[in-house]
């Protein structure tokens, strides 16, 4: 059988076996060890369907308020002995689908091969804490850094590092063409067209990472103000202040004169 899990991290470092041989499809969930164990009828070909395990691992994990779930299973069911078989360890997912209805940051290790399961930009929250899934233990957040392919990786108080998510990066046909709006931002416009969205790490379709640059941690971008042009510049206007202000002052002297000459 194929698993497909629904894109997330609760399920990160999870294994699905086979355990102990039973008339009825059940399944047990152990989040110590991260092992997902389907009980039934293996023996017997045509006995166990890719339905009935995928709805059975579906309702445990809901029950036991784990975020993710299998979105299908395929393939059927070999007849097998008694002897243990267990599947890879799942990976993957990156904090921006990792999020609780309650508004939780679930732990997805920065360790394994994450992925980007979709297309869809989504808000990315910078948590205080940290939920490691299945569990109601919060871990702290001591610092933050960020990889050259944009991912946001947070050291927390047990020394684990959870990957939060991936900032976005954008380019354009024509930058150029871009419209400023203020405080830094600019907008699209029809002289720069729309903008081309990197796609996520761990991209399994069309991938167009290569074509843009890198994330760079703790860099300022160099400014493109000649500062001799405009220390110059700020020269010329005192003077040509102070000159204004001495005519002004040399024009009140002369016709304070003219007044006294009068009298």
């Amino acid at each position: 059988m194929n698993f497909n899990i629904k894109g997330g991290a609760a399920l990160n470092g999870y294994k699905i076996q086979v355990g102990a041989i039973t008339d009825s499809t059940s399944v047990d969930v152990d989040t110590n060890s991260k092992t997902i164990t389907v009980n039934g009828n293996f023996v017997l070909r045509g006995a166990v369907t890719g339905r009935e395990v995928e709805s059975a691992i579906n309702n445990k994990l809901n029950n036991l308020g784990l975020m993710g779930s299998v979105e299908y299973v395929r393939g059927n069911a070999v007849p097998i002995d008694r002897t243990y078989a267990h599947s890879d360890n799942a990976n993957g997912g990156t904090s921006v689908q990792s999020l609780g209805s309650d508004g939780s940051v679930y732990y997805v290790n920065a360790s394994n091969n994450l992925k980007s399961y979709d297309g869809m930009l989504k808000s990315l929250k910078i948590p205080e804490k940290v939920r490691i899934a299945g569990t109601s233990t919060d871990l702290q957040v001591k610092s933050y850094s960020i990889s050259g392919t944009g991912i946001i990786n947070a050291t927390l108080s047990d020394g684990r590092v959870a990957a939060l998510g991936q900032i976005a990066m954008a380019s354009f046909r024509n930058p150029e063409g871009l419209t400023t709006v203020g405080d830094n931002i600019v907008t699209k416009s029809v002289n720069s067209g729309d903008p081309v969205i990197m796609s996520g790490t761990g991209t399994t379709g069309d991938d167009n990472s290569k074509g843009y640059g890198v994330c760079r941690q703790g860099y300022l971008e160099m400014s493109n103000v000649d500062l001799a042009e405009q220390f110059t510049d700020m020269i010329v206007t005192t003077k040509a202040f102070q000159a204004s202000g001495k005519m002004i002052s040399t024009g009140d002297d002369i016709l304070t004169e003219i007044i006294n000459l009068k009298r």
